[in-house]
């Protein structure tokens, strides 16, 4: 198992998409605080309050929805590399259980997701130090405790691509589901199928949105007690579910 995370561990930091993707988040994350905090300037809103407290700083690492599409199309394209080299043959082909090349890349997923967050978070900081708005409040292990439970979110989201990718053999559909979970778009079809659910069976105080990863992601705040079980339960079965039928999956499956 430690060769083969330290094999995957290497391929993802030989991925120009991983590398470009968070050149991106960080550069981006930092231009879109010090540009707002100097349009408001240039203009002179003085009624808009550009001020951001440092544990909200850390606990929103994506200053906007395109940046986690990003890391979710980065896992992706990860995740798939070695399927679609054809190399993943000659590595299952050494190991007594074929699974474990999953659960290797899950383990190396975790640590992509870990980067991310933490150079978007330190992006977000470093911009508002710049533009001189970062309040330093009395919430920061607040916000610390928010960001990890939105990376146990975004692994429960990240079993899911690597089911796609892994189990289904589908580079393509998976980048679709990372755009679409990673940009929030699936809230109108949740819309939808609560207002379904509701005329069906008469159900008015459920919400799908409250049990799916890609919103609670979105949502979560350990300071203002805001969705957290819901997030913790949610990723822990997502992430058990789909690894294992992955698992399954995979050892199933011909290599090839």
């Amino acid at each position: 198992m430690g060769n083969l995370v330290k094999m995957d561990w290497y391929r993802l930091r030989k991925s120009k998409m991983f590398i470009i993707s968070l050149i991106v988040t960080f550069v981006l994350n930092c231009a879109w605080i010090v540009g707002c905090h100097l349009l408001i300037n240039f203009f002179k809103l003085e009624e808009i309050n550009d001020k951001m407290d440092l544990s909200e700083s850390i606990s929103n690492p994506f200053s906007f929805g395109i940046l986690m599409v990003l890391m979710f199309v980065s896992i992706s394209t990860f995740a798939y590399a070695d399927i679609a080299n054809g190399y993943i043959k000659n590595i299952a082909g050494q190991v007594p259980n074929k699974g474990i090349t999953v659960i290797s890349k899950f383990i190396v997923i975790g640590i992509h997701n870990i980067i991310f967050f933490v150079a978007g978070s330190a992006s977000i900081v470093i911009g508002n130090v710049i533009s001189g708005t970062l309040i330093v409040d009395n919430q920061v292990f607040a916000g610390i405790l928010t960001l990890l439970i939105k990376w146990l979110l975004s692994m429960a989201i990240s079993s899911i691509l690597l089911f796609v990718t892994t189990g289904l053999k589908s580079k393509t559909f998976a980048s679709i589901v990372g755009v679409l979970l990673g940009s929030g778009f699936l809230f109108l079809v949740y819309m939808g199928l609560d207002s379904a659910i509701s005329n069906i069976f008469k159900i008015n105080d459920f919400n799908i949105s409250d049990y799916a990863p890609d919103q609670l992601i979105r949502e979560v705040n350990v300071a203002a007690n805001t969705a957290v079980v819901n997030a913790i339960i949610v990723s822990v079965v997502c992430i058990v579910v789909f690894l294992t039928i992955t698992v399954k999956v995979f050892n199933r499956k011909d290599v090839k």
